[in-house]
């Protein structure tokens, strides 16, 4: 699906040269761009899982406009995969390191989805069970971008670094968690989280990273 990425590249020049536009042409640009882009995102998600992501570049554009155009947590949850039958959210094997950075960037600060964003930590927490970790650059990635997330609270953050910690030593392991924090999580890594970030150089990023 790289027409996505292509989409959401011209979609995001057309939102910067709109700046300079009469309110009422900006206004109207705007609802073609959510609605057009909300249709695409409906039609991309029923996919197979491996073109779920690039639907993920549409939703870095409805960011770009605003949190009243964030898609409803029914189309949330069905986008990335999660099952909520049973009462809780529950993840697909297959949520990996690039929807976890795009949900929490996506909603994260959110008030309604709290609940979500704790509920993605906590499942992903559960890949540092593996004493092996460390070999999956996938996990790196994770640990690195969650401590440096504002979007987690720190006490998920913690209970993180404490999983991590756990495969070494049991002793001492609070304190070694805050200070595995302290060290990490002051510095950008992978996934920029400032909301200043360019748009268009994280779509690149992650044009360069996926095989279409």
């Amino acid at each position: 699906m790289r027409q996505t990425y292509v989409t959401s590249e011209i979609v995001l020049m057309i939102v910067k040269i709109m700046t300079i536009a009469p309110a009422d042409l900006q206004d109207s640009l705007i609802r073609k761009i959510v609605h057009e882009t909300r249709l695409i995102i409906a039609h991309g998600s029923v996919e197979r899982t491996a073109s779920k992501i690039e639907v993920m570049n549409l939703l870095i554009v409805l960011r770009e406009l605003g949190q009243k155009y964030l898609l409803d947590e029914r189309s949330i949850l069905h986008v990335f995969d999660v099952d909520t039958s049973n009462g809780a959210f529950v993840f697909s094997r297959n949520f990996d390191y690039f929807q976890l950075v795009f949900l929490l960037s996506y909603v994260g600060g959110v008030a309604q989805h709290s609940l979500l964003i704790r509920a993605a930590i906590e499942h992903s927490t559960k890949r540092f069970n593996d004493s092996d970790w460390a070999q999956s650059a996938e996990c790196v990635f994770i640990l690195l971008d969650v401590m440096t997330c504002p979007y987690v609270l720190r006490e998920d953050k913690i209970k993180l670094a404490k999983t991590v910690l756990r495969h070494v030593s049991d002793v001492g392991v609070t304190a070694r968690a805050e200070s595995l924090i302290a060290a990490i999580g002051d510095k950008p890594w992978f996934f920029g989280w400032d909301k200043q970030t360019d748009l268009a150089l994280v779509l690149k990023k992650k044009e360069l990273r996926t095989p279409y």
